[in-house]
């Protein structure tokens, strides 16, 4: 029994991490951007949130 709830945690930790690390990343991306750039930083804040959409999509899906 505790083994078969340990092991649930553990699957769902492991998918979510990999989503924080994805969005942690791209998230740093947009604020290095928009340091530089507020018009580049909007323009890639969309195209990160499309991307980032798209991946769940397709990763969700089986």
């Amino acid at each position: 029994m505790i083994k078969k709830i340990t092991s649930k945690c553990k699957n769902l930790i492991g998918n979510i991490i990999n989503e924080v690390f994805i969005l942690s990343g791209l998230s740093l991306w947009v604020a290095a951007t928009y340091q530089i750039n507020l018009i580049a930083a909007m323009y890639l804040l969309g195209v990160v949130l499309i991307l980032f959409g798209l991946f769940l999509a397709w990763t969700r899906k089986g």
